[in-house]
């Protein structure tokens, strides 16, 4: 085992042996905060230390399902575009004001931790090295999923009592640079002009509120309305005396309902929900509710990847496995999204990055969460068969479209309306990304009833789009226009290789898997599939990415290199290392996260050893940024303000964990292809 060096400054030593093995990240001194999830509500924890150095995160939450305006009118309807509502937290806002006679403002910079195997965002602040100290920790609490808890445990070792006082931030002025009042966001007050919270009756020493969105995604979709109790802080703070040589802890609970809740019971009553949840949580005591929390992610985290012989890989892969199961629950009707569900640059929506990088681990150990992300389509498959009436970006104006089958939009939320009007709607992928995961579910689970019942529908209505989206040329062969690959920099093209080999593979699995499904195979499937043009060029003996691309042209990520993994297009190794070395070259620098990990795969396909390990590590060390190892979506350090996208894309952490899954004898074999590709002892245990 490695022991790394341990960051500068004072920390508990009991977080020692967890820092050592790299589930648990000290943050640098000027570091913003972390974020805590459990997949239905999700939290930005501030330091919460006024007068420590960075900037904090605002303080918000998100709840699973829960959107509010972020736009005018989707163009030429009645629709909203939308994104994850901001809810201003109390809860995750709590901070010691006072630690014995010195005030916040007045201490040294304090330490904060990201608890990777406990999930939990934790901030030390000490007296005298260590002779008197708190530990403060926040976390979505994972089995009571409607909870988030801020504990505080002090300790004093000294030989006088010692004095806490515990606040909570306010819309005042007094703290402006970590005022919730940016946005809007103050609890119990008018927020913007997106929600309206008021105050609500309470449990005694709790305060709850009600908020109600102004408008919904569709005109005949209801407004959402979250409910929110949490524990009551009075203006003047706790105050509490921690005995010498003796400990406190108390906790700060707070719970939200949501009228779009999967377990929502239909009760109008939400505020009562969240009291009874509060009440619940509070009959436990502080160490039995976080307990109950750990033995929740212990289970949790049973399947998974261990890493040893290298300190910097473990803890990429501790917090990919901790982004990847924060951002969807098997509990839940609703999908994940390029940042999960702490953070917006997407605005929550699901994107094909959900079945293409995300799904893939999921699937392998958490195969309800896998199944989940299907369910969510499958709810939506009535809207996909309308959208696949609808003209495309270059249809002219009032032109009715031929197309049939099931078209989900580019980015869907509530509605499964598209939210990304324009080019995007050409990236036809999208349909055969959804299939494969489907395909991908059916092979590993051998799930007949599913299948036979919901999941077939899906991967025949996908091939029925394509079936009316291809054009037949004169030489009756098949193509698709004005579309756009993976390779966002190109659109309105023709043939995309990556694309059409999508395609492909959703018709022909559409023809094979439908005896499987009870259902008679459509012959006209396998016949587009087998004329379906892929772009070849057999004097460079590559793959251009589409009709007419001229090598050299720089592309934003993978595209091609994706038909040889994840699709296992048939192809001489001479052509999948000419479109390796062709693609690798044209890469963006700057481009996003996943293109490495599949260029790395690729490479070990072809026994280079030496380049596969080189773009795997380069896949992870640019792009998953310490202390916190959140994963940035672009490799220059971009982190949502700029081109290149999501300051904690959960769509990287599952680029890293890409597998394949092949079925033989019913037995599922999982090769976690990132293991193998480092020269490191392992042990990966199975679900």
């Amino acid at each position: 085992m490695v022991v790394g060096a341990l960051r500068p400054g004072w920390f508990p030593e009991a977080w020692r042996s967890d820092i050592q093995v790299g589930s648990l990240l000290v943050a640098s001194p000027d570091e913003a905060g972390g974020a805590v999830s459990n997949g239905y509500v999700a939290a930005a924890v501030p330091r919460l230390m006024p007068g420590t150095a960075g900037p904090p995160l605002s303080g918000v939450e998100h709840v699973k399902g829960v959107f509010q305006p972020k736009g005018p009118l989707v163009p030429g309807s009645a629709n909203m575009n939308v994104g994850l509502a901001f809810l201003g937290s109390w809860t995750a806002t709590a901070f010691i004001a006072q630690l014995g006679s010195q005030a916040a403002s007045k201490r040294p910079a304090t330490t904060s931790a990201m608890d990777l195997r406990r999930g939990a965002y934790y901030v030390a602040s000490t007296l005298r090295d260590g002779e008197a100290y708190c530990v403060q920790r926040t976390y979505a609490h994972r089995s009571r999923q409607h909870i988030l808890a801020t504990e505080f445990e002090c300790h004093n070792s000294g030989d006088a009592a010692l004095k806490v006082i515990v606040r909570q931030m306010d819309c005042t002025p007094e703290f402006p640079t970590v005022s919730l009042a940016a946005g809007g966001l103050c609890p119990l007050k008018v927020a913007g002009g997106m929600a309206r919270t008021q105050v609500a009756s309470g449990l005694p020493g709790f305060i709850c509120s009600l908020t109600r969105m102004l408008a919904a995604e569709t005109p005949s979709l209801p407004k959402a309305v979250v409910a929110e109790c949490h524990t009551e802080v009075p203006d003047q703070g706790l105050v509490f005396s921690v005995p010498a040589g003796g400990q406190k802890t108390f906790t700060l609970l707070s719970a939200r309902y949501s009228s779009m809740d999967s377990d929502h019971d239909g009760s109008s009553d939400l505020v009562g929900l969240a009291e009874e949840a509060v009440r619940l949580a509070g009959q436990l005591p502080v160490q039995g509710l976080f307990d109950e929390h750990v033995a929740a992610m212990d289970a949790l985290n049973m399947p998974g990847i261990e890493v040893t012989g290298d300190l910097e890989l473990a803890r990429v892969v501790n917090a990919s496995i901790f982004a990847l199961t924060g951002a969807i629950r098997e509990d839940s009707k609703w999908s994940s999204a390029p940042e999960g569900l702490v953070s917006t640059r997407y605005g929550g929506h699901a994107l094909w990055d959900v079945e293409t990088w995300q799904f893939p681990t999921w699937l392998a150990f958490w195969p309800r969460m896998a199944r989940t992300c299907l369910r969510y389509r499958e709810r939506l498959a009535a809207m996909a068969e309308a959208n696949a009436r609808l003209p495309l970006p270059y249809y002219p104006e009032g032109a009715q479209s031929p197309h049939e089958g099931l078209r989900f939009p580019w980015e869907s939320a509530v509605a499964g309306i598209e939210q990304s009007p324009g080019e995007s709607q050409d990236e036809d992928h999208v349909q055969g990304d959804i299939s494969w995961a489907f395909q991908q579910y059916w092979y590993a689970t051998g799930d007949r009833a599913w299948l036979q019942e919901s999941g077939f529908a899906i991967i025949e209505g996908i091939a029925r789009f394509y079936a009316s989206r291809v054009v037949r040329w004169d030489d009756d062969s098949f193509h698709i226009e004005h579309t756009m690959g993976p390779d966002e920099y190109h659109s309105n093209v023709t043939d995309s290789a990556y694309g059409n080999a999508v395609a492909k593979a959703a018709l022909l699995a559409a023809y094979e898997i439908a005896q499987d499904a009870g259902r008679q195979p459509n012959a006209t499937f396998k016949h587009i599939a087998d004329g379906l043009v892929i772009p070849y060029d057999s004097k460079a003996d590559y793959h251009p990415e589409y009709q007419n691309y001229q090598k050299g042209t720089v592309i934003k990520q993978a595209d091609v290199v994706l038909m040889s993994y994840p699709l296992e297009v048939p192809m001489s190794r001479s052509t999948q290392r000419n479109d390796l070395s062709i693609y690798s070259a044209a890469f963006d620098p700057g481009g996003v996260a996943m293109t490495w990990a599949i260029h790395a795969i690729s490479a070990r396909d072809i026994g280079d050893e030496d380049l596969a390990a080189g773009y795997f590590r380069h896949g992870w060390s640019d792009y998953a940024k310490p202390p916190l190892y959140s994963w940035h979506e672009g490799a220059l350090g971009t982190d949502g303000s700029a081109t290149q996208g999501a300051p904690n894309l959960v769509t990287g952490a599952g680029g890293l964990s890409v597998f394949q899954i092949t079925v033989c004898c019913d037995l599922l074999v999982v090769l976690l292809l990132f293991a193998v590709l480092c020269d490191l002892n392992r042990v990966i245990r199975a679900c």
